[in-house]
């Protein structure tokens, strides 16, 4: 799972550099993560699931709704 974080931390990282580059401004108080997959898959990630760092920001996971 460590690899999925770090490959999407770096698919940040390449998104906020491109906005930058284009005068645009990557908003991580605006930004949501979704942790999309079944049940099972979501008890695999524990209650809090997993978050992302954009910088010196955390990007906490979206409450998915589940029961």
């Amino acid at each position: 799972m460590a690899a999925v974080v770090e490959r999407l931390e770096r698919c940040l990282l390449d998104i906020s550099h491109w906005m930058s580059a284009n005068r645009l401004k990557l908003n991580p108080d605006k930004t949501e993560l979704l942790w999309a997959g079944s049940k099972y898959s979501w008890t695999l990630l524990g209650s809090s699931g997993l978050s992302l760092q954009l910088d010196s920001d955390t990007i906490m996971p979206s409450d998915p709704g589940l029961p």
